[in-house]
């Protein structure tokens, strides 16, 4: 009777040896969900900086005009009154 029982209690102390092993479902869901959070905040942070830093070069660029006006103050494009006129096409 002995030499019957060795082989379930070999099966059942392997089978309680792997449970005690592995990791539970649980456990692995739980980090997942964790690692879940971390992932979406890391994304939110980022999204974030990069609508400031645009926000930021948004307020740095002038508008067409401004940058015409700034060219006229410094010489660099004539007046409207002061353009040359066109020569003729024939010329």
């Amino acid at each position: 009777m002995l030499l019957n029982r060795q082989p379930q209690a070999k099966a059942f102390f392997s089978q309680a040896a792997a449970e005690l092993a592995a990791t539970p479902r649980a456990d692995w869901l739980g980090s997942l969900r964790a690692d879940a959070t971390d992932l979406r905040r890391a994304m939110r942070r980022a999204l974030g900086d990069a609508a400031q830093t645009l926000d930021n070069l948004q307020r740095r660029l002038l508008s067409p005009t401004a940058r015409i006006g700034q060219q006229r103050q410094l010489g660099l494009v004539p007046e409207p009154d002061e353009a040359p006129e066109p020569s003729p096409a024939g010329a």
